[in-house]
């Protein structure tokens, strides 16, 4: 079996050394941490320290107050998982007093806290070529396994016989699943999450529903996002002409997703507070002299927004036909209705609003 070797600022160990290691659950504030499984020569580099898997710098965030005591600069975020690890044959100084990160290659084997599945990590401690996890009688997660083989860090074993990833406050990169396709980190204070090939998903607590992706190209889709679009069956004879209002009421659906649209009035019912595009298109009919101005309107609990106003004969001309079309973003509370509305002016109640014409809306924000 390969063995294993910690590499620190100029020193090379190999798997026969003695590497010890305590953790601890800080308190509110709290700098002092007493070690108890281990003492380390004060001064020569020995002792190395880690808060949520970040390291600290010895001498600016921590200090080295005894053989089995350390003292943090700044007190400690309640419940960050404090880790002194210690080599306890060293001795001499580090050549340049930089401290990066403690590196374990060539771990291959790995070894189970124990029969009871429900303690708590309390300490690592590493000798020659295993790990020993040890526990305390707190129960918070499940059997851990120490295991570098597989690119997975550290790996939790339920009681049915699944595994999953131990994750900690404050690590900077988790890798996500077995592969390690993708990672999420954090840089510059920004979340960030780097996809493999086949991009993201935020799915339902079921894992049956794609809530939103973002495809391996930038592609974003929110494939259970509220939006509809519906139509006229048929030409709606003598709906206006004279001034009076009439509201497109769409009652054929192409789609309808969260059932927001109520296909026999022709209103929309927001489901939450968002922001919706509205929009329409409406071909007019039997336009005569005397019809001298459309409007169209989409009203909204909180505003009507014209759409449109514009003369009418006058552009249809002979014809008597003329179609309109335009959308809009409207603010909705929950439980806020819209709905489209034309009028034609100024002539006889014979105009008519042929089949085809549409109502649509979608979410954007």
């Amino acid at each position: 079996m390969t063995q294993p070797t910690v590499w620190g600022p100029g020193t090379l160990l190999d798997a026969n050394s003695v590497i010890k290691s305590q953790a601890f659950v800080a308190t509110a504030g709290q700098t002092v941490f007493d070690l108890t499984a281990f003492s380390y020569a004060l001064g020569t580099g020995a002792l190395y320290v880690y808060i949520n898997g970040l390291i600290q710098r010895p001498g600016v965030d921590f200090g080295e107050t005894s053989a089995t005591r350390f003292t943090l600069t700044s007190g400690a975020a309640e419940d960050s998982i404090v880790l002194a690890v210690g080599y306890t044959g060293v001795s001499g100084t580090t050549p340049d007093g930089t401290l990066p990160e403690l590196t374990v290659t060539g771990l291959t084997a790995s070894k189970p806290v124990g029969t009871d599945a429900s303690k708590k990590l309390v300490s690592l401690n590493t000798t020659g070529n295993g790990s020993t996890l040890v526990t305390s009688d707190t129960p918070t997660i499940s059997s851990p396994v120490l295991d570098a083989a597989d690119n997975t860090g550290i790996t939790t074993i339920n009681s049915d016989g699944t595994t999953g990833h131990l994750k900690f406050v404050g690590v900077t990169s988790e890798p996500l699943g077995a592969d390690g396709a993708g990672t999420i980190y954090s840089y510059s204070n920004v979340l960030r999450i780097r996809a493999n090939l086949n991009g993201v998903q935020i799915i339902d607590d079921l894992n049956t529903i794609a809530l939103m992706e973002i495809t391996g190209a930038g592609v974003v889709t929110t494939p259970n996002n509220a939006r509809f679009r519906a139509s006229l069956s048929a030409n709606a004879t003598n709906a206006t002409g004279d001034g009076t209002g009439y509201v497109l009421v769409a009652n054929t659906e192409a789609f309808d997703k969260q059932g927001w649209y109520d296909n026999a009035s022709g209103i929309i019912t927001a489901g939450k507070t968002c922001l919706m595009n509205l929009g329409f298109s409406i071909e007019l009919s039997n336009l005569a002299v005397g019809h001298t101005e459309v409007i169209i309107d989409i009203i909204t609990s909180n505003a009507t927004y014209r759409m449109v106003r514009s003369a009418a004969y006058a552009i249809a001309g002979a014809s008597g036909n003329l179609g309109f079309g335009g959308s809009i973003p409207v603010d909705m509370d929950a439980a806020d209705t819209a709905f489209a509305q034309v009028a034609v002016y100024n002539g006889a109640k014979t105009v008519t609003v042929n089949a085809a014409s549409k109502f649509m809306g979608a979410v954007v924000g």
